[in-house]
């Protein structure tokens, strides 16, 4: 399990980067991130965070977006 807090990837390949379940994001921004899925946020803990369709997200573990 990671925490990122504060962290700004607008804009940025997210490629490489696992984004697989139990990791905690606040207040962090994915807008216009590329190679960004919000599938791939599931199973997160999501505090203000921003996503990549600009929607703000405020939700505890969760199964899905859709």
């Amino acid at each position: 399990m990671c925490g990122f807090k504060d962290i700004d990837f607008e804009a940025v390949t997210l490629g490489y980067l696992s984004l697989s379940e139990n990791h905690f994001f606040c207040s962090c921004n994915f807008k216009n991130a590329r190679g960004a899925d919000l599938s791939d946020l599931a199973g997160n803990t999501l505090q203000q965070v921003i996503l990549p369709n600009s929607e703000v997200a405020d939700r505890q573990i969760f199964d899905s977006f859709y």
